[in-house]
């Protein structure tokens, strides 16, 4: 069973996939570097509410998405 913090990854990168986003175009939607949504991705970095807010405006999608997508996952 995976983590949340790696759950929460985990979805983002799905969510991402399936808008045909590399991890370089959701980063200059979120406004943050690749490298975070990397390192968020593969679970190396825990991130804070506000970052998966600036994810989810970048995916176009809600954090309860995301969440509950984790959920899911991470079950």
């Amino acid at each position: 069973m995976p983590s949340p913090k790696t759950a929460i990854g985990r979805a983002i990168r799905e969510i991402r996939l399936r808008e045909g986003l590399t991890q370089e175009e959701l980063g200059f939607r979120a406004g943050l570097h690749p490298t975070w949504i990397s390192a968020i991705e593969t679970g190396r970095r825990d991130p804070r509410w506000s970052t998966i807010k600036q994810i989810a405006e970048g995916l176009g999608t809600s954090e309860v998405e995301i969440v509950a997508l984790a959920k899911r996952l991470e079950g």
